[in-house]
């Protein structure tokens, strides 16, 4: 006798139930989740890999596809119930520059459905009913009292604080090249000092007006940065990003900073020489510093995804959406970017936004990107979602940008800023940051977060040199085949073992202790990667 299979259904308006285990043609699969009577169980007609979606009615091609109670594209071809639903029969109707029409109107509102309660429920409960959600912070049993409106009081820590009243929850050195050719000096430099890192990048030469003005901010921003209690900057001499306009900018801000020009100096091992030099004397001087008591309101964390699959958006992007609620409950802040990631999820957006404002510039930065793709006549579905993506069972950028939302929980989008900028509302921001992981971690540290939440479905093990990031996971394969790179596996909301709730209260555990000095898996295997984000081609 064959084992049933499960799937699991996330609204009920659904057409596709994700497969929670692999299915062989003819196996029986049991729909969990929020299920209509005609829907509790389904014969496969088709092998469907784990995670990937299986039809629950017949669709007639151009017909509408919905996950998460939104339509997340359209059938390419007759699609049979019970059969594998995936790139082979499935559309995208976003970013299909390939399909470009001179009568494409980027200043549309994309609304997809009427139904958006799916982020309700998935941050909220678990991926089935009956599945326990712990009471935290003194609420209700889903952990999050209904009432957002309500506060507790700011959960207390021990942070360094700066100059410039903010809280940082690491105290490094940052060596700052203006730029390229100068990189191996900062390495060098670096890696004689323990709690130094060398802000590399391939820039500050032959860039023209925006661009060098967001690379001279991004570095500014760095050497600025809470987490960063002293700074090295150190140039050429003939660059365009002048080292000492960074220097002056970071220090004042910063006093405790210094720096060293290559053409005033001398050459390399001068350079190598003095630097260590300055940077063993801050190194002395950051050891003497003590933490000081503050709390969660200091906090901003940062809020990102990449290498998803399907459990990032049925259980680690939700478990973060229980997260942010709880953080912006104890006063602090939560911002959020990865604007190609947003591309077919605005309905969801619309909801949780009350200023027409912030609307709108989200959605202007959405459609500027899919109006790139028009012009390029190229179909974003290759890089997003990308190979990984889609063969952890994503099939178009909507069903991965639905997913990826989840990470803002229930919370009210205050604000939205340009790239390079610093988050100063309360509650959710949002970031214009491209999808790439670097860079937009770049983004949200410019903004101001001392912690980066990474989820990924699929693995990666990139760190970030200004904030540790602390990486989650829900797919239990990937948790032990890269251990050492995680800190939390939320694999048991998949198999239904433990809530969202409980994943929220977990990860609210996990950044506390962050803040207060626990190294996350990347510091401790040296993952503090960086990078500039170029937003013109090389002209010079």
């Amino acid at each position: 006798m064959k084992k049933i299979k499960k799937a699991m259904l996330l609204a009920s308006a659904d057409t596709v139930a994700t497969l929670l285990e692999p299915a062989e043609c003819g196996d029986e699969i049991r729909i969990f989740g929020d299920v209509n009577e005609d829907q509790i169980e389904i014969r496969s007609i088709d092998s469907i890999p784990r995670g990937h979606k299986i039809a629950l009615q017949d669709f007639t091609p151009g017909e509408a596809i919905i996950k998460y109670g939104q339509i997340i594209g359209v059938a390419s071809t007759f699609i049979q119930r019970g059969a594998h639903v995936h790139v082979h029969n499935e559309d995208s109707q976003r970013g299909r520059g390939n399909l470009r029409s001179e009568k494409t109107d980027f200043s549309r509102s994309h609304t997809i459905s009427d139904e958006a309660g799916s982020m309700d429920r998935l941050v909220t409960s678990g991926v089935r009913p009956g599945c326990s959600a712990a009471a935290a912070d003194g609420s209700d049993t889903s952990g999050i009292s209904e009432n957002r409106s309500d506060r507790l009081p700011p959960y207390p820590l021990m942070l360094y604080k700066r100059a410039d009243g903010r809280y940082g929850v690491r105290n490094r050195i940052a060596i700052i090249p203006s730029v390229a050719c100068v990189n191996h000096i900062a390495e060098k430099i670096a890696s004689e000092i323990p709690i130094a890192d060398a802000y590399t990048h391939p820039y500050g030469c032959d860039q023209l007006g925006g661009d060098l003005d967001l690379s001279f901010r991004c570095l500014a921003a760095m050497g600025t940065h809470p987490n960063v209690g002293a700074v090295l900057v150190i140039g050429l001499g003939c660059e365009e990003i002048l080292p000492h306009e960074l220097y002056e900018e970071i220090h004042s801000v910063n006093p405790l900073s210094d720096v060293l020009v290559m053409q005033e100096v001398g050459g390399t091992t001068e350079m190598i020489r003095r630097g260590c030099a300055v940077c063993h004397s801050f190194e002395q001087k950051l050891q003497e510093q003590k933490r000081v008591a503050a709390d969660s309101s200091a906090l901003i964390i940062g809020l990102e995804c990449g290498g998803s699959d399907f459990t990032s958006g049925i259980a680690s992007n939700p478990a973060v959406g229980n997260f942010t609620e709880r953080i912006c409950r104890r006063g602090g802040k939560a911002v959020f970017g990865e604007t190609t990631e947003l591309m077919g999820s605005e309905n969801i957006l619309k909801t949780h936004i009350e200023r027409d404002e912030v609307y709108r510039f989200i959605t202007e930065k959405i459609n500027r990107i899919e109006k790139t793709a028009s012009d390029l006549h190229v179909d974003l579905r290759g890089t997003q979602p990308s190979p990984g993506n889609i063969e952890g069972g994503l099939s178009t950028i909507e069903e991965k940008s639905l997913g990826g939302v989840m990470k803002i929980g229930r919370e009210k989008i205050q604000d939205g800023i340009p790239f390079g900028s610093r988050a100063v509302a309360s509650g959710v921001t949002f970031v214009d940051t491209p999808g790439n992981d670097l860079a937009c971690s770049l983004g949200l540290a410019a903004a101001g977060a001392q912690i980066i939440i990474f989820t990924t479905g699929r693995g990666t093990p990139m760190g970030f040199s200004a904030a540790p990031v602390i990486k989650v996971t829900a797919n239990e394969w990937i948790s032990n085949l890269m251990a050492e790179n995680f800190d939390l596996d939320l694999s048991d909301i998949v198999s239904g073992t433990m809530s969202v709730s409980d994943g929220g209260r977990l990860l609210f555990d996990r950044v506390m202790r962050t803040a207060s000095g626990e190294e996350t898996a990347s510091e401790r295997l040296g993952h503090r990667e960086f990078s500039l984000y170029r937003i013109s081609p090389i002209l010079t």
